[in-house]
């Protein structure tokens, strides 16, 4: 039947990554929880719904306001692990909220989430460092940087070598 999240509630498809059916409407309060689990080692996680990563299907309409995107890492993996760290690329979830047959993705439900964004790993709150999450029409998204040292480094080698180049001054004809 239809569903309300209260501020302060969460809603999460399970204990690990699952589905979850809603027969009718499902509303999320402001300040509600929705926690998402991933498992990094069911690949390949952004389409491996059930598995990999949770769903929730709703049979009614999903509406909500400044709601509470929590991210669960489940298994062995954490925000240092490769998948995370490869500079520009950008992983995308479309299929998170679908309707009541699984398949069909909800327009738009990124927009009930503008309360953030929360990270947990083994009960412990923690927080991407090679990238970030990003929510928009219907997916979540993660789009990974280079970690500081290497742009910093990149920073320096190119401010060498315009330097260098200055110094040398314009070629001149022999």
């Amino acid at each position: 039947g239809n569903t309300t999240i209260q501020s302060g509630g969460t809603l999460a498809a399970g204990n690990s990554p699952g589905i979850l059916n809603n027969t009718g409407d499902l509303t999320f309060t402001t300040g509600s929880i929705f926690e998402w689990d991933l498992d990094l080692s069911q690949a390949p996680v952004e389409t491996n719904r059930g598995v990999a990563c949770d769903g929730v299907n709703v049979g009614g309409t999903l509406c909500g306001t400044d709601v509470i995107f929590k991210i669960v890492l489940t298994g062995t993996q954490d925000f240092t692990d490769s998948f995370w760290g490869v500079a520009g690329t950008t992983r995308t979830w479309t299929n998170i909220f679908t309707g009541s047959d699984g398949s069909t993705p909800i327009a738009n439900w990124a927009s009930i989430f503008g309360g953030g964004f929360q990270y947990s790993y083994n009960g412990e709150t923690i927080a991407p460092v090679q990238g970030f999450f990003t929510v928009s029409g219907n997916s979540l998204s993660w789009t990974a940087v280079p970690e500081p040292s290497n742009a910093v480094v990149g920073l320096l080698v190119a401010a060498g070598l315009l330097r260098r180049r200055r110094l040398m001054g314009p070629a001149r004809p022999s």
